[in-house]
Formats: C-alpha cells, structure tokens, sequence
C-alpha cells in the first residue's frame, strides 16, 4: 500500500527533462504557386545543447497548414524537421487533404520526436513545409494562429 512506502529510489538518471527551449512564431507566411516539391520556411527555429552524447532531445511542434487550389483537386503537404540542416522527420503525405468542388483546405499538424544527436555540440532545429501538388497558395501561421515548436533535453 502507498502507506508502506517509506522513501523514494535514489535519484533517477534517465528520463529528466535537463532544459527546455521554445520558439513562437505567429507571423503568417504566404507563398502564391509554389513549385511542386517547394520547401517554404516556417520561420520555427530553436536551438538546444546537448549535456551529454548519451540524452535525446523530444521536439514537439503543432504548426496551422492552409492550401488552396483553383480548382478541385487533392492537396498534399508534408512538414519536415530538420537538425543541423539534416532531415530527422519527414511527414511525406502525412498532411493530405481531399478535394471536393472546391480546393481550400486548412489543419494543425502535430509532431512529437525523439531525436539522438549523440552530440554535445550545438543542435538547431527548423521547420518546413513542402507541398507535392502545386497549390495556388500555401499559408503557414494562417490569421496570426502561432506555431510551436518545443525541444526538451532528456538525460540517456
């Protein structure tokens, strides 16, 4: 029973939050006929520095997505997260969107990773958005909605 407990473990290694960063971006960013495969920047940057090789680092992103089409059509749009310009997340048409007799579509996409930079060295995150069906506009941060994006240290 919690009545027989009569202390805690010693002091748990693994699994503390170590630090946490946050970047806010609220400005919105349209993009008119993007290319197919266009990346367009989410303005989402945060940088953390890892404590030890051995902890990962949990970034969280929830991110308002808005494309439109002039015509009908189904729309796909991916986020990708990248770490020190290299990709470690790539939603490819996890984002879609179906099209009816209209083409205008709008949703918050959320990311939850774990990443391991078996690094102490400086870790920079970004965040973009790609389309793979030539929308006639693509708004990040649609009417000022903000973008999180969240990285937490978690001692290995």
């Amino acid at each position: 029973t919690l009545s027989a407990v009569t202390g805690l473990p010693a002091a748990i290694a693994t699994g503390k939050v170590l630090q946490v960063v946050t970047d806010v971006h609220s400005t919105e960013i349209t993009t008119s006929n993007p290319s197919n495969g266009a990346a367009v920047d989410s303005g989402l940057s945060a940088a953390i520095t890892p404590s030890s090789t051995s902890n990962k680092i949990l970034v969280l992103l929830s991110m308002q997505i808005y494309l439109q089409r002039s015509s009908a059509a189904t729309l796909y749009a991916h986020t990708v997260i990248k770490a020190n310009n290299s990709a470690i997340f790539d939603g490819k048409d996890a984002e879609i969107v179906s099209g009816g007799s209209t083409a205008e579509y709008g949703l918050r996409t959320s990311v939850q990773l774990l990443h391991s930079p078996n690094s102490t060295n400086e870790q920079t995150y970004t965040v973009n958005l790609t389309n793979d069906s030539s929308p006639t506009t693509m708004i990040m941060h649609r009417n000022s909605s903000p973008a999180v994006l969240t990285l937490m240290e978690v001692a290995g």
